[in-house]
């Protein structure tokens, strides 16, 4: 407990003092908290009661792997001389392959390619759901193409015809286009908790390794993938992306994925009830979330107090869970067992008006409080 405080209070201190525009000191301290729990997690189950069966699998494969990417990071922060392109790459391969691949060797007793074939072909549908899964990447990268190329396009426009600002030919403004995201991430998540959630909560987390290898390759423009990176990130930032480190793509993911982490399901069974709380993330940034911004932006006029967002947008956040949930409920009826409408309604009000009025980056904060309001 003491270590994990110290751990909490040292990163803030760090974080905060390096890198203060990237975050709020609200952002900063529940990402803080969230890494220090995480490494509290790991430290207990990989040591204190290393070789016991006290958790699944897929949770140790998850841990020791992201362990092995923060000791990357963290040697690049503490020795600058690993971010020269000629130590880079050489430093990544013995501490997220070598090291990764050494510690699980010593946690499964058994090799970690052949449990990876085994898990990935474990059943038909988890195979289609990969597939599927690879389908929404490819759509994810070409929209991301669009984006830059559009971009390009827009300002040898404003060069040519030398217009007082730059516009998209499409005319369609960032909120609109960033919320494609949060669509996209909905078609991986409603399928894959309903029929495998395993392969989900295991996805999310590599997912999340991935993410931040990619933000560090970008932001130390590393050759040759740094600069293609970075120019691909740059039509699709906003005025929270000001800071050093972009992080709206891993706090999209982190919100999504919280509650599947924190209130995991039994894998062993099929247990419909348990899938809402969940979902938290899906529900209030794929579905609210989204439904605020495009009515926010198409037709809202009358705006809360003091902020930019709209009562219309609000009201759809609210609605727009309601009968998603409606609709879930139509092919998986258990879905809402054990939580009246009543408090459905309620958690995603609450989620709503905190969206409407937060300062914080809402990705990390609205499922939470949806999580919370649904398990009272």
């Amino acid at each position: 407990m003491l270590f994990t405080c110290f751990f909490f209070i040292t990163l803030l201190r760090e974080t905060m003092k390096y890198y203060w525009k990237s975050f709020t000191v609200g952002e900063c301290s529940l990402l803080c908290q969230a890494l220090a729990g995480f490494i509290a997690s790991v430290g207990y189950n990989c040591f204190i009661h290393a070789g016991e069966h006290t958790i699944e699998d897929t949770t140790k494969i998850l841990q020791v792997g992201l362990v092995a990417v923060f000791v990357f990071v963290i040697g690049l922060w503490k020795v600058p001389t690993l971010r020269d392109p000629g130590l880079f790459y050489p430093w990544f391969f013995c501490t997220s392959i070598m090291g990764f691949m050494t510690m699980l060797s010593i946690e499964l007793k058994h090799n970690i390619f052949s449990w990876i074939i085994v898990f990935l072909t474990a059943s038909t549908e988890r195979v289609l759901l990969i597939v599927w899964f690879a389908i929404l990447c490819i759509a994810a990268v070409s929209f991301v193409i669009y984006s830059q190329e559009n971009t390009e396009r827009s300002i040898a426009e404003v060069v040519e015809k030398k217009e007082a600002e730059p516009k998209t030919k499409s005319q369609i403004p960032l909120t609109v286009l960033r919320k494609v995201f949060h669509v996209l991430i909905v078609c991986v998540d409603v399928p894959g908790l309903l029929w495998d959630p395993e392969l989900v909560y295991f996805s999310t987390g590599v997912i999340l390794a991935l993410f931040i290898i990619v933000e560090v390759v970008r932001l130390l423009q590393i050759p040759p993938f740094g600069p293609l990176i970075f120019a691909s990130f740059k039509p699709l930032l906003d005025e929270k992306d000001s800071g050093m480190l972009v992080l709206t793509n891993i706090y999209l993911l982190l919100g999504c994925s919280a509650p599947m982490w924190l209130y995991p399901l039994p894998f062993e069974k099929q247990d419909y009830s348990a899938v809402l709380p969940m979902a938290a993330g899906v529900l209030t940034l794929g579905v609210g979330d989204t439904a605020a911004g495009l009515v926010g932006v198409y037709f809202g006029r009358n705006r809360w107090p003091g902020t930019k967002k709209t009562i219309e947008g609000t009201i759809a956040c609210v609605v727009s869970q309601l009968v998603f949930v409606y609709t879930i409920q139509q092919f998986a009826p258990d879905f809402v067992n054990g939580y009246t409408w009543t408090k459905i309604a309620t958690a995603a009000s609450a989620a709503a008006l905190v969206e409407a009025f937060t300062t914080q980056v809402d990705n990390l904060v609205l499922p939470l409080v949806f999580l919370i309001q649904i398990l009272l």
